[in-house]
């Protein structure tokens, strides 16, 4: 208790800083300056990559294809859906292209998933048929 009296009142109060401090005092871990801000800087790399522009995916039917082969065998072998970052590593993009590519074949009608891991499951004519429905704009 004694070793963490040095950091109290140090950060301005409501700022980005104190809200790390303290969640750093709960975990039992020192709040000093530097460590201060390097989780600061860690967390605001994390948000910029989260949130950095992304080149959209072009879903031409051939990568419909490998996408509803890749979760068809996933679901034969595993009894459950792939992995967002499964599905990330066998197609090669970041993590907004799997978004909007995955979002944009759910609301075509070929894939469901929901917060779950291993959720993402086949629908409408992909799940039915070993072709892919449709090509998507």
């Amino acid at each position: 208790m004694n070793q963490l009296a040095d950091f109290v009142d140090r950060y301005r109060p409501g700022s980005k800083f104190q809200i790390i401090a303290d969640a750093m005092v709960k975990n039992n871990e020192v709040p000093t300056m530097k460590n201060v801000a390097a989780r600061y800087e860690s967390r605001k790399n994390a948000y910029l990559r989260r949130n950095a522009p992304i080149a959209p995916v072009n879903l031409t039917l051939a990568i419909v294809d490998q996408l509803t082969t890749l979760i068809r065998v996933s679901w034969e072998r595993r009894g459950h859906g792939p992995t967002w970052t499964e599905i990330r590593t066998v197609m090669g993009w970041d993590r907004g292209q799997t978004k909007q590519a995955l979002t944009q074949l759910r609301t075509d009608g070929l894939l469901s998933f929901t917060n779950d891991s291993g959720s993402l499951t086949l629908t409408g004519k992909a799940a039915h048929h070993g072709a892919t429905a449709k090509k998507s704009a």
